[in-house]
């Protein structure tokens, strides 16, 4: 569009955070995060004055959570490119149901669905 060389794209600034953020990924340690929404822009002619991204981050014990959003601030407090910035809001944290902790109420459970006459199994579902 007219005066590009003028504007600071948050698209583009959003973009270089993408990487990073989809780089905390350690499946390893049992660490996801997707950026699974973005929205941005007002039209395909002009350098973006604004984007959105939704950020999903699971994690497998409460140990974790401290470190990973300590990564998230620090990557959403960066200038990715002059003349932009970005800021965090948390919408919903679901903490982690750790193993250790689930355990005997799986236990519980399994117990009560044999005496109805059927069999319950425990599966890991990620964060």
């Amino acid at each position: 569009g007219v005066n590009h060389a003028d504007g600071a794209s948050a698209i583009q600034a959003l973009a270089h955070k993408v990487i990073k953020l989809h780089a905390l990924t350690d499946y390893a340690a049992g660490i996801t995060t997707n950026v699974g929404l973005i929205s941005g822009g007002t039209s395909s002619n002009t350098v973006a004055p604004s984007a959105t991204a939704k950020l999903d981050v699971r994690f497998i014990e409460l140990r974790q959570w401290d470190e990973i959003l300590s990564a998230v601030q620090s990557i959403v407090a960066e200038e990715e490119l002059p003349g932009t910035s970005a800021r965090l809001l948390e919408a919903t944290t679901f903490l982690p149901m750790e193993a250790r902790h689930s355990t005997e109420l799986l236990s519980i459970y399994q117990g009560l669905a044999q005496e109805l006459g059927f069999s319950v199994e425990g599966e890991f579902t990620g964060g």
